[in-house]
């Protein structure tokens, strides 16, 4: 019920602000601002809801505070959760957020958000299905995080995660294949099991059926779920739908099916 009252309380404030730069906005309140924004971004992948509780809470906040930046990043994520909640029915709210985004962004000459707009861009066509425009914003994306913004924050790891399902149900396979090797190693190299976990899975894990290597798409699936227990059902589905891959590719129909049913997996 949390969630309901704190996105209730986000419909009745104002996307209108008055504007006020960083060294005039008490450090504490930004402080706490921030807080929310590190809760809800570092939350999308894992527990949607309580992400959303935290990102209606930051906009609400930064809105209040009026420091441009947070509002923007505010907006944009926003915008990314209309989109994966409502999709078409909402396409033109998600625009509007965006665009006023990116113009804060483009003013304010904030590369972080402009990135992360073009993330939340390519998850409408996502979900409708839109693979190529999806693709690209997501190229977009990954682009400028990487060339503009220091550091692997959050949203630049969910940009090069993202693009997995798009190039799978695109036919992009080979560019599928190159970016679940690539994920392995950084992830390997750096020690992030959100990397080696989400290339793995899903359809990730197909690179290995591709190739012909069903043993090697079990083995790899058998590995996340030895580094790590995942707290959320993102990880759990998609761990499913790698076995319920694996089971088809070797025939296993029955298998298949009854794993479907038991992780919730839609075939067909």
């Amino acid at each position: 019920w949390m969630v309901l009252f704190e996105r209730a309380r986000l419909k009745f404030v104002s996307r209108d602000f008055r504007e006020r730069r960083e060294r005039h906005v008490d450090p504490v309140r930004l402080a706490r601002i921030d807080a929310c924004w590190s809760t809800a971004i570092g939350l999308t992948l894992i527990d949607n809801l309580t992400a959303m509780l935290f990102a209606a809470r930051h906009l609400r906040l930064a809105l209040a505070a009026g420091e441009p930046v947070r509002v923007a990043r505010g907006l944009a994520l926003e915008a990314g959760f209309l989109a994966s909640t409502r999709g078409t029915r909402a396409a033109q709210e998600t625009r509007e957020l965006l665009d006023r985004s990116h113009e804060i962004a483009e003013r304010t000459g904030s590369a972080y958000v402009l990135g992360l707009v073009e993330l939340v861009r390519g998850l409408g066509p996502s979900h409708a299905g839109q693979w190529e425009e999806a693709i690209v914003r997501f190229r977009r994306a990954v682009e400028i995080f990487r060339e503009r913004c220091a550091g692997l924050v959050p949203e630049r790891m969910n940009a090069e995660i993202w693009p997995i399902s798009p190039l799978f149900y695109g036919g992009h396979i080979r560019e599928l294949c190159a970016r679940t090797d690539e994920l392995v190693q950084v992830g390997a190299e750096r020690n992030n099991l959100f990397y080696e976990i989400s290339a793995r899975i899903g359809h990730g894990n197909f690179s290995w059926l591709v190739r012909d290597d069903p043993d090697g798409a079990s083995e790899e699936l058998r590995y996340t779920r030895e580094v790590g227990s995942p707290k959320g059902m993102h990880k759990l589905h998609y761990q499913t739908l790698a076995d319920v891959q694996i089971a088809l590719y070797r025939g296993h129909a029955g298998a298949a099916h009854a794993r479907a049913g038991r992780g919730g997996v839609v075939l067909g």
